[in-house]
């Protein structure tokens, strides 16, 4: 099936949200907090205190995506 047409598809395409922003999540926790440790060893804090931020937003973004896909659940899609 053409990707476009299932795009379409609300639920498809929020299904499709929740996957992708569940990997983005995963993949910026782990990138982020390895920058963090680097500038931490090149002591630079301040660095390190602003890469601190996007953990924790790829920490949230994570939850949003659990919190959806528990919404998906409950209404049976």
């Amino acid at each position: 099936m053409n990707i476009f047409l299932k795009l379409s598809d609300p639920v498809y395409f929020k299904k499709f949200g929740i996957r992708l922003g569940f990997i983005i999540g995963t993949i910026g926790i782990f990138l982020f907090s390895y920058v963090t440790y680097l500038s931490l060893q090149n002591h630079k804090p301040w660095n390190a205190a602003f890469l601190s931020m996007f953990v924790l937003l790829s920490i949230h973004n994570i939850y949003r995506a659990i919190r959806s896909a528990k919404k998906l659940r409950q209404k049976g899609l």
